[in-house]
């Protein structure tokens, strides 16, 4: 299923970034919060 495996690998990244830059601005439960809604809306 190439689909759910480019689905893991985006929220992969996503999370590498937010954890990167979230991590210094702040915006961590933001962006886990946005994270979590696109995840339930696939």
């Amino acid at each position: 299923m190439p689909i759910l495996l480019f689905i893991s690998l985006f929220t992969l990244l996503d999370f590498v970034l937010l954890f990167t830059i979230g991590g210094q601005i702040g915006l961590l439960t933001t962006l886990l919060l946005v994270l979590g809604t696109g995840f339930i809306g696939l």
